[in-house]
């Protein structure tokens, strides 16, 4: 547990000096950059993506090899309900993440929701901000302009084949959607090397609904390729936190249909009142819903003018908050004034 400490002394002595130091996660990472940040007497940026000790709380209660670091021996249960050693375990890992909000400043999270969880796990609400992905705009021009005039009846997932997204409950979606507009099908674009063996439960889940025909699974793909041929973008992962496929989606002119998950519902409803009243670019739905998914799809598919609504709104969205100029004039501020304050 406290071995990587040591090493992460050692590289801090031998690390180059900088102006500022920026860490992207607490733990490990974070610990590095506040000792530099602590010996060289520069500035630490903290930018969460996830938040990383609420990620590595899942991690050990999911984890084995916890119980398994005395063998031969019971664990020792805990008024929470966990070993002694993997409460040891998380309360180390949220022991790193408030010496890392200790040293940074500024702290920034995706979203709102992640911004308070950081204040919940110890970081000074006068230090954090919320930065937003942004994406590429242009980079996408050639897939909106490749859109036909119908919309396909076509439902897309881009992502790992891994369980935090949830490919089965899209599956289950998908016999939903089968089951009211024969034509439709989906598509799965994402890699299944990460855990081959979800993935074939997967493949196995699609023909055990009969949906062998319906559902393909495409591997990796350029997705500007792939956009065009979709009616409808959906994610139904259990777990996000600001998915960039929703945005490469709205910058190609497709509605998306998403679980209750991260910064999703900013996404697609608006995270401000002005951002709110630009509507709807899509559907928030219950995470494991796969009724509620099948049936938003369905809703978007059938319908012309309520696609074309989503579709406006999307556009819009991604133009005017989610572009990557706007995000790295964002960071360069940061950078030009780490430090101050």
């Amino acid at each position: 547990m406290h071995g990587p400490i040591f090493q992460l002394a050692e590289i801090a002595e031998r690390a180059p000096d900088a102006r500022a130091y920026h860490t992207v996660s607490t733990g490990y990472a974070g610990l590095l950059g506040a000792l530099l940040a602590q010996r060289r007497g520069r500035p630490l940026i903290l930018s969460e993506h996830g938040i990383y000790t609420k990620e590595r709380k899942i991690d050990l209660n999911q984890a084995d090899w916890v119980d398994a670091v005395r063998p031969g021996r019971a664990p020792v249960p805990t008024p929470g309900g966990a070993s002694s050693m993997r409460s040891l375990w998380i309360r180390y890992f949220e022991g790193l993440g408030k010496l890392t909000y200790r040293a940074a400043n500024p702290i920034i999270a995706l979203y709102e929701g992640n911004r308070a969880r950081q204040h919940q796990d110890g970081a000074d609400p006068s230090r954090t901000r919320v930065v937003v992905n942004g994406v590429d705009v242009d980079r996408f021009v050639p897939s909106l302009a490749q859109r036909p005039a119908r919309t396909p009846p076509t439902v897309g997932l881009v992502g790992r084949i891994v369980p935090i997204k949830d490919v089965k409950t899209f599956v289950r979606a998908m016999r939903h959607v089968v089951d009211a507009l024969p034509d439709a099908e989906g598509v799965i674009v994402g890699g299944a090397d990460e855990e081959p063996a979800y993935a074939a439960e997967c493949e196995a889940l699609v023909r055990s609904l009969g949906l062998a025909e319906r559902v393909r699974f495409l591997g990796h793909q350029d997705v500007r390729a792939i956009f065009p041929q979709l009616g409808v973008l959906m994610l139904s992962s259990v777990s996000e936190a600001q998915p960039l496929a929703v945005l490469e989606a709205f910058a190609s002119g497709v509605p998306c249909v998403t679980t209750d998950v991260g910064a999703c519902r900013e996404q697609i409803e608006g995270g401000t009142d002005e951002d709110r009243a630009l509507g709807a670019a899509g559907r928030v739905v219950p995470f494991a819903d796969a009724e509620g998914l099948g049936r938003a799809a369905v809703e978007l598919l059938s319908s012309p003018t309520r696609h074309r609504a989503c579709q406006a709104a999307a556009l819009t969205r991604v133009r005017t908050y989610y572009t990557a100029e706007r995000m790295l004039a964002s960071y360069r501020d940061i950078y030009r004034h780490a430090g101050e304050g």
